[in-house]
């Protein structure tokens, strides 16, 4: 007896997991329609494809050929096919262990054909002029390395990106001129870094309302209608670096209302920028560094800041006149302290600037308004005495000391005499003998010296060198 077995019996073996294979592991380009179109008759039986794919043809319109292919090893590439309107055709692709890059095709609308990834090492979608969304791509939930998506000019927001929760790499969203928020972003809760830069109708941040660490950078660059950080309302963290440069319309930070660790500060060049609200939570930073914001008129925002262990420059922001957001930090750890071309500060002889002069800092004032124009006007400043209610006709000196103080045209032993320092305490540590008052028991630092008699109280302010 003779058995026959029929045509769809022999095409599921020969498709089922026990004729599978791996195949092509040196790769494989498509270059036309025909190439597409032919690829299940020449691979019969190649599901998961050992080396990279790249789709690149003028006359190619669709990825139908390659419904059987479901994972990629070394990455997919589709790059400028001017006539490929999406991506149907790889439904049945489920992993690309390497990159997936989406570059120059003029036609494509969507990225409809992509449903079932769900993982990647990387993401590129860039210059493709008529691209309205990525949301084919939503079922990614992990991408180890990068996101980039720029030039896509008729893309209006990131739906297709809503499964991510953790990115380990840098996010960047450069020049589409039509996104207007960072919708489709709801999930992500961390990242390494993320650069926003000219997008020219970005609004607001919102579609990030779960971020709150950022690993490396913020970075916000020239996205001109961009009105405030609104969106980042959980951020708690963000280690190196938050920058914010040439946005032409920000007057406040505000957004983010839990922020309480930046590891520097630097705002660049953004001409309306007025002060700093919106940073009130604000506890900690290593480096501030304003440069050339025109509006710039005080610190406001930063009242809650302790101590910075980096740099302080302040640099060409002409309205600036108004630092006493400072006064109360802590200088001890900062490296140095910068302030020059900003012709409306008078003031830099706060009590923090003084203490951190006092201890050996590193500084330099330079085409400031007088009173802050060089560090002998700060200095004197820092020295000069407070007097209440009348004028004292007797000298301290000399100011600052390295110990003793002497006082000529005055008798102390008629006088009370007591020392604070620039928290207000009460201190013991010094001696009084011969007219003068040893100061060497004490650190070094910024202290007023309190001396009472029965027609007037003078203080003077004293450094300790």
């Amino acid at each position: 007896m003779k058995y026959f077995l029929l045509p769809e019996i022999i095409f599921c073996l020969f498709t089922s997991p026990l004729f599978t294979q791996n195949c092509l592991p040196q790769g494989i380009q498509f270059t036309t329609q025909h190439d597409i179109d032919m690829f299940p008759v020449n691979h019969p039986g190649c599901f998961y494809l050992d080396g990279s794919v790249v789709i690149q043809g003028d006359d190619i319109v669709n990825l139908n050929g390659l419904s059987q292919i479901i994972s990629i090893a070394f990455g997919l590439t589709i790059q400028n096919n001017p006539n490929l309107v999406n991506l149907t055709g790889l439904e049945n692709l489920h992993l690309i262990s390497g990159d997936l890059m989406i570059l120059y095709n003029n036609s494509l609308t969507s990225l409809n054909g992509l449903t079932r990834i769900d993982s990647i090492q990387s993401l590129t979608v860039y210059g493709n002029p008529n691209l309205e969304s990525i949301g084919g791509i939503g079922s990614i939930r992990e991408i180890e390395q990068y996101v980039a998506i720029l030039n896509n000019p008729k893309l209006q927001n990131l739906s297709g990106l809503d499964s991510i929760q953790i990115l380990t790499g840098e996010l960047r969203i450069q020049n589409n001129i039509a996104l207007m928020d960072l919708h489709g972003l709801e999930a992500l809760r961390s990242i390494l870094e993320l650069n926003l830069y000219n997008n020219f109708h970005l609004i607001n941040l919102n579609g990030l309302s779960s971020l709150d660490s950022i690993h490396h950078a913020l970075i916000i660059s020239a996205n001109d209608a961009l009105v405030n950080l609104e969106g980042l309302k959980r951020l708690k963290y963000i280690r190196t670096e938050l920058q914010l440069t040439n946005n032409k319309i920000i007057q406040h930070p505000t957004g983010m209302d839990s922020i309480n660790f930046i590891g520097d500060l630097a705002f660049t060049r953004n001409p309306a920028i007025e002060d700093f609200e919106g940073l009130e939570s604000l506890t900690s930073l290593g480096t501030i560094n304003l440069y050339g914001n025109l509006s710039l008129r005080n610190l406001n925002g930063l009242s809650s800041l302790k101590s910075m262990d980096g740099y302080l420059t302040l640099d060409d922001n002409d309205q600036l006149d108004d630092i006493q957001e400072l006064q109360e930090l802590d200088f001890s750890d900062l490296q140095g302290l910068l302030i020059r071309n900003s012709g409306s500060i008078a003031n830099c002889s706060i009590e923090s600037i003084c203490n951190y002069i006092a201890q050996g800092g590193t500084y330099g004032f330079t085409d400031n308004a007088v009173g802050c124009n060089t560090p002998q006007e700060v200095i004197d400043r820092c020295t000069v005495g407070i007097e209440d209610p009348g004028k004292a006709d007797f000298i301290i000196y000399p100011n600052p000391t390295k110990g003793i103080l002497k006082i000529s045209n005055f008798d102390i032993d008629h006088a009370i005499i007591q020392i604070f320092d620039v928290q207000g305490r009460n201190l013991n540590g010094f001696t009084i003998f011969d007219n003068s008052i040893d100061l060497s028991n004490l650190s070094q630092g910024i202290y007023f010296i309190t001396i009472q008699t029965q027609n007037q109280r003078i203080v003077k302010r004293v450094i300790k060198e």
